[in-house]
């Protein structure tokens, strides 16, 4: 088990290193229907029966990479924000210090609970989280 983590880990972190920086967006969503749609992405993996979800794959690449960068990392969060209704974009951000921040997106459908991946990273991310 430790073994998977450890190439899980490296592979998350090279994945990240490629993710390009995008602009922060508007600010999160504090409605129930928000935090429901974060919840669904954070645990998507463990829902279909996997060891690992996209926020304990996230975590985890966040705990490896801070002590190996040279600037510092930090860690902006989760945030969903509402599209229209019952729709929300759902980010994981996070930035190197002095850089741009680095966001990590996903659309969520509430109705059926569809999560679409909306960047190759994201989609990597999630395909990880059913495969560790």
């Amino acid at each position: 088990m430790c073994v998977k983590r450890t190439w899980a880990s490296s592979l998350l972190l090279a994945l990240l290193l490629g993710a390009s920086a995008v602009a922060a967006a508007p600010a999160a969503s504090p409605a129930p229907d928000g935090a429901r749609a974060r919840l669904l992405v954070e645990g998507y993996g463990g829902q279909q029966g996997g060891p690992e979800t996209i926020g304990s794959l996230m975590e985890l690449n966040m705990r490896q990479w801070k002590p190996q960068s040279n600037r510092g990392i930090g860690v902006l969060g989760w945030r969903a924000e509402k599209l229209k209704h019952g729709v929300y974009r759902v980010v994981y951000a996070y930035q190197e210090i002095g850089l741009k921040p680095v966001e990590v997106p996903w659309r969520v459908e509430l109705t059926g609970a569809r999560i679409t991946p909306l960047t190759p990273l994201s989609a990597r991310i999630q395909q990880m989280s059913l495969l560790l």
